[in-house]
């Protein structure tokens, strides 16, 4: 029972971490007092804490999971890294398609369902993509952007302990998609939770080497750099989900 629980806790650890490295991707009672894709501003009402929290990241990645990402970056060829990206998106897929269809997206549910089936078949389990070159193109969501197409705002910024940049609505987005992944579910009622360790941990080195340029430049040419994290974060959210949800992200 210990162990299983320790082997759970690991893999929200690594996921945790993992999701704070794509990032760098409660309703409102005032829109104006939210970001929008123009402005890059979000209220910060924590800023406080959410600086302290920041510091807390920053050291992490700094010591551990920056270096580890550059070793797994500069010792991967990367063909070998386009095969780890295409299993990782591909499992993704199951979650992805439930966001879409609670969005009301048809057509993304259709996509994400074609796309994983062909993948996982004739993509030998997602790792080659075979979808893409048929017409059915990789289209990334979550339930923070569900939350949005219900009308959901921001809220407020909020800057979560390994999990990076997020707000109040995003934040429990995550949480969902988390708890409703059925990959995860799969994982854990099949005792499989020491895989899904190593999938998350390699998953994480992928993702935080594709963003180290980014994360780099934010820290040498930044008096502020919480600060333009924070903008940059509001920014990237705010045209991410206007991008997914079209003309429905103005409704």
């Amino acid at each position: 029972m210990t162990k299983t629980i320790a082997a759970r806790f690991r893999s929200l650890t690594v996921l945790a971490a993992l999701i704070g490295s794509v990032t760098l991707t409660g309703c409102a009672s005032n829109r104006d007092d939210y970001q929008t894709a123009d402005s890059g501003e979000i209220a910060d009402p924590l800023e406080g804490f959410n600086r302290a929290v920041y510091g807390l990241n920053e050291a992490t990645d700094i010591l551990l999971i920056g270096p580890a990402s550059t070793i797994y970056h500069e010792a991967t060829p990367e063909p070998v890294q386009n095969v780890v990206r295409n299993f990782f998106r591909n499992l993704e897929l199951p979650i992805i398609a439930i966001n879409k269809l609670l969005q009301g997206n048809v057509d993304g549910f259709g996509t994400a369902v074609g796309r994983f089936f062909v993948n996982s078949t004739v993509g030998v389990a997602g790792l080659g993509d075979v979808a893409s070159g048929i017409g059915l193109p990789y289209e990334d969501t979550d339930f923070g952007v569900t939350l949005a197409s219900w009308g959901m705002e921001p809220s407020f910024y909020v800057m979560l302990p390994l999990m990076g940049p997020s707000s109040l609505r995003d934040g429990i987005g995550r949480g969902v998609d988390y708890v409703a992944d059925p990959v995860r579910i799969v994982a854990n009622n099949n005792d499989l939770e020491g895989g899904l360790f190593a999938v998350n941990t390699l998953r994480m080195m992928d993702t935080r080497a594709s963003v180290d340029a980014a994360i780099r430049d934010v820290r040498a040419n930044s008096i502020d750099s919480y600060a333009s994290l924070r903008s940059l974060y509001a920014q990237h959210r705010a045209a991410q989900i206007k991008n997914q949800l079209g003309p429905r992200a103005d409704k």
